[in-house]
């Protein structure tokens, strides 16, 4: 979370962490995989990798606090 992204980045970010921790972390692995869904379908690869970096950050600093 130290990056400043693009704003149609955070917004997807964002949007994804309003779902809460499980479908974070749901999007992490599919991200991972491969997989999209609407939100992230549209990005190009490089995209999905920073909006996959970026969730993976935020959950690291929040398991950190839990």
């Amino acid at each position: 979370m130290n990056s400043v992204l693009p704003d149609h980045l955070q917004s997807i970010v964002d949007t994804i962490c309003e779902r809460g921790c499980a479908e974070v972390n749901h999007c992490i692995d599919a991200l991972q995989q491969g997989k999209t869904d609407r939100l992230t379908q549209p990005l190009s690869a490089d995209e999905q990798l920073i909006v996959l970096r970026e969730l993976q950050c935020i959950m690291a600093v929040y398991e950190q606090k839990h």
